[in-house]
């Protein structure tokens, strides 16, 4: 019982380890197979596979923080680009609102 107990922490440490690699390679704007491919050594297969879709929404959520960094500081990046005023506006107003839970 007590091996488990220390395996149990020690995979949770190592979990919380790769969660923050996952956000701080996220944040500097690494794809999801370089992220991947970076944390895949040391890494049981069970582990990889969690891992995935942390991955995935972590490159998300950066590359949705990016974005709606862009538009604060560039209101009128969409127009130059010859887009619509009413639809940027629209998407820059989703971009700074919080996302609803799914259920």
């Amino acid at each position: 019982m007590l091996e488990q107990a220390a395996y149990g922490g020690l995979r949770d440490e190592t979990m919380a380890s790769a969660r923050e690699r996952v956000q701080a390679l996220a944040r500097d704007g690494f794809r999801v197979p370089e992220i991947e491919d970076r944390l895949g050594l040391g890494l049981t297969r069970t582990e990889q596979e969690v891992l995935r879709p942390m991955i995935r929404s972590a490159v998300r959520r950066a590359r949705r923080a990016r974005v709606a960094e862009t538009m604060r500081n560039h209101p009128d990046w969409l127009r130059r680009r010859g887009a619509d005023a009413a639809p940027a506006a629209r998407w820059r107003e989703t971009l700074t609102q919080p996302r609803r839970a799914r259920g």
